[in-house]
């Protein structure tokens, strides 16, 4: 499973377009194995496209400050920086990773958690399906924290991430790197973590052959937050299952 760097997501994005069938509110778990499935927790509206949802408009449009990836903004000046009005998925996209302000902190946290939800249904619109099936049946419930890689732990500095890819390395769980980790399923889809000094939700959004190995990985959203602070992140994760181990680690090349 790998953490989605949000210049990677972009490349991935721009790519390729595969289609996809008409998405139902009631997307059933028996589905052919040779589809994608996406979960109902994306929140999709009944019949629609991942075209329809990336033009979908936001709640509020996002008056947002982009810089030209590459340069660096000093205090005054200006001829680098852009103002863009964001009103949708299709805005979003092509500037996530340029972004330097939203006008509030409280805008640029609202900006982020909606865009995390932009970057599932770009992942979506370039997944293919998959031919090696190890996660058709995957359920929140049949998990435990053993199971779990350590990049789920929410890391707090870059010494922290660097700990958690290593202990990953070495067939370590999330109970290595935080042992007062516990896990809450609240149903097959979502779980909670709950953690000394933070805490997280785990949505499933979809099933898929996301990175072109031809096996299914599990499309995941972590919001996490700390417990003694206003730190918020939300992350997606892809998942497979490891063969050796049967645990879930992260499918491709970590960032």
């Amino acid at each position: 499973m790998f953490i989605l760097d949000r210049l990677v997501l972009h490349a991935l994005a721009c790519a390729g377009t595969v289609l996809l069938p008409a998405v139902h509110a009631q997307t059933q778990a028996t589905q052919a194995r040779s589809s994608i499935w996406i979960s109902p927790r994306l929140g999709l509206a009944p019949g629609a496209s991942i075209a329809d949802a990336l033009a979908a408009p936001f709640d509020a449009p996002y008056t947002v400050t982009t810089v030209r990836l590459g340069t660096t903004v000093t205090p005054g000046e200006s001829d680098q920086r852009t103002s863009r009005i964001l009103r949708n998925c299709n805005d979003y996209l092509p500037v996530e990773s340029s972004i330097v302000s939203a006008g509030s902190a409280i805008d640029l946290r609202s900006l982020h958690y909606t865009g995390t939800q932009c970057d599932a249904l770009a992942l979506l619109r370039i997944a293919k399906p998959a031919h090696l099936h190890s996660l058709a049946n995957f359920s929140w419930r049949h998990l435990s924290l053993r199971d779990l890689p350590p990049q789920l732990a929410l890391a707090l500095s870059p010494d922290q991430s660097a700990r958690n890819r290593s202990v990953a390395a070495h067939n370590g769980s999330i109970r290595t790197v935080d042992p007062s980790v516990k896990l809450h399923p609240l149903n097959a889809t979502q779980t909670e973590l709950n953690a000394k000094d933070w805490t997280a939700t785990l949505t499933l959004y979809g099933r898929a052959d996301f990175t072109g190995s031809g096996e299914d990985a599990l499309l995941v959203r972590r919001d996490a937050s700390v417990k003694h602070g206003t730190y918020t992140t939300s992350s997606l994760f892809l998942l497979t299952r490891n063969r050796a181990t049967g645990r879930l680690q992260i499918a491709g090349p970590q960032p």
